[in-house]
């Protein structure tokens, strides 16, 4: 990394620390103060505001700027990448792909465009956060189908990466719940994802290598301010895999409602060394959310002086906590014991891993060993998760070389199918013993699609209906084995299942092994038709481990 990168790099941090330390005052009040003065279930509001609005005539504009850009790219020679400011992002590969690239800004599209409520759509540019999003549309009782779990993970990310989350059982990826989309070819023209299926069906996952978000309509679903949560206890994430399985059956064979509210509507789980912790449950109403609280359920907040999110979770698995008699009596999971419910404030619950990238920042002190003592510390993490998002601990970890990062600790989402679980599980405790992992189960999608989860047209079991998301996030505690020799066998094992490993993070497997998790020719034939080939950077070039 050049000196004027990482100075870059530091000041972006420091002015973040900045910014957390001016929004302690507001996290106090709302988290600590207002709770005990007024009514504990009042409207919480999240800590980012809603995004802004902008003038179809001001999009339009911006649009014609980026394709002036991008003609000038093409004239160059250059091949294009998205400019942005440095280290921004979630991405786990370091920005050294785009140093001879040409860097076509599109931060100016961070607005929304319009806010339909009663039709129940949203019309957002690329460069709009889920926070702000959620800051707008959840007091009128609305959210997308499906939120991923940063703050500042973008509405063109969720696409061009394929974001997840606790309804994505039910919802898949959010690329999967858009109306229709606007995009920007390599040619300069502007197109709709509802007049050319066949590119739409490359794009998501595709990471900027096909075409260009311009803006999305988005599908909004009932919400409500308050969430109720069930901690269930299960001994390994195998029966939490069972539980998955019964609980995607009996969905698919339901009436498929979209929303939010309800007993079933949300479902991840975090896997320990000692089992593994399921969250279920869904949107309740403010006067149902009064009534548990008065009967004894207990609030959850992420205050100032709070631990991270799977720490709480961890305490719930070895402690128990309030269960209320209906939940006893619904029984609604069969494979694991219910310890625990809570109620949550939606702007909370959406973004509950934030706080230090689930369990990311325990990596750290691998990156930076001088300050090991400090960066191990629980109060530090409390400290620095309450002034910086997750997007600020990716620039922390940017400060390293690509060798340290790499060979410290692994960052992968890996969708496999659930009968392939088990050896995941296997083949980590021989190699890598990286614990905890996210486990999130992901709805294949109706439709063929080149880099996401498409679903067989003949469903012949729950293994046609949804893969599970393991999140491998870490350093290992099986010391002294090659990291990047990890990689390429877990790349192969993941392949081997029948899976797909998500692209945020390096590709270590040879750009021949690569493309055949994929169909190249489809993908080819699409750039070379929209005119994407030699204009933006090839999805291999981008995504392989760059070498010394």
């Amino acid at each position: 990394m050049t000196p004027d990168r990482k100075i870059k790099i530091i000041a972006s941090v420091a002015w973040a620390l900045f910014l957390g330390i001016l929004e302690l005052p507001l996290r106090l009040w709302r988290d600590v103060l207002a709770p005990l003065w007024s009514d504990p279930l009042r409207p919480v509001w999240g800590l980012d505001p809603p995004a802004p609005y902008k003038s179809q005539r001001q999009h339009d504009a911006d649009v014609k700027e980026i394709i002036e850009h991008l003609k000038k790219a093409r004239e160059s020679g250059k091949e294009v990448v998205i400019g942005r400011k440095v280290g921004e992002g979630h991405s786990a590969r370091s920005g050294r792909y785009k140093e001879k690239a040409f860097r076509v800004d599109m931060t100016k599209l961070d607005s929304v465009l319009e806010l339909d409520v009663e039709s129940r759509r949203a019309v957002c540019e690329p460069f709009v956060s889920f926070s702000a999003l959620s800051s707008l549309t959840l007091p009128h009782n609305l959210l997308p189908l499906v939120v991923p779990e940063f703050r500042r993970i973008t509405v063109g990310g969720a696409i061009q990466g394929l974001g997840i989350e606790s309804t994505s059982y039910r919802n898949s990826t959010f690329d999967t719940t858009l109306v229709d989309t606007t995009l920007l070819t390599g040619r300069g023209d502007v197109i709709r994802s509802s007049e050319h299926p066949r590119l739409w069906r490359s794009v998501p996952g595709s990471n900027g290598t096909v075409a260009l978000t311009l803006s999305t309509e988005v599908k909004l679903t009932p919400a409500t301010e308050w969430v109720r949560l069930r901690y269930v206890k299960y001994a390994s994430p195998l029966e939490f895999t069972r539980e998955s399985n019964r609980k995607v059956e009996e969905y698919n064979r339901g009436e498929k409602e979209e929303n939010w509210i309800g007993n079933d509507k949300l479902m991840d789980g975090v896997g320990f060394p000692w089992g593994t912790i399921g969250m279920f449950g869904g949107c309740v109403t403010k006067e149902d959310a009064r009534r548990l609280h008065r009967s004894g359920m207990p609030i959850y907040r992420q205050g100032p002086a709070s631990d991270l999110y799977y720490r709480h979770i961890e305490d719930i698995g070895k402690g128990g906590g309030h269960v209320t008699p209906e939940a006893f009596e619904e029984h609604l999971e069969k494979y694991g014991e219910l310890l625990h419910e809570e109620l949550i404030p939606t702007p909370v619950y959406l973004f509950r891993y934030d706080r230090g990238g689930f369990w990311g920042i325990t990596a750290l002190p691998k990156f930076f060993p001088s300050l090991a003592s400090l960066l191990s510390n629980r109060i530090f993490h409390t400290v620095l998760t309450t002034l910086v998002s997750t997007a600020t601990l990716y620039k922390i970890a940017m400060l390293v070389s690509d060798q340290t990062r790499e060979g410290s600790a692994i960052l992968q989402d890996l969708d496999i199918p659930p009968s392939g679980v088990k050896k995941l599980l296997r083949w980590n405790d021989d190699t890598l013993g990286i614990w905890p992992l996210w486990l999130c189960p992901v709805a294949c999608s109706q439709d063929k699609r080149t880099f996401g989860l498409g679903r067989s047209e003949d469903i012949k079991s729950v293994e046609d209906m949804y893969a599970m998301n393991v999140g491998v996030y870490g350093a290992p505690s099986n010391g002294g084995y090659p990291l990047f020799d990890a990689n390429i066998q877990l790349e192969k094992l993941v392949a081997s299942l029948g899976g797909k490993k998500a692209l945020y993070a390096f590709v270590y497997s040879d750009r021949e092994v690569f493309w055949s998790w994929y169909d190249a020719r489809e993908y080819e034939e699409l750039r070379e038709e929209y005119g994407g080939k030699n204009v933006f950077m090839g999805l291999w070039e981008k995504v392989s481990k760059p070498m010394g």
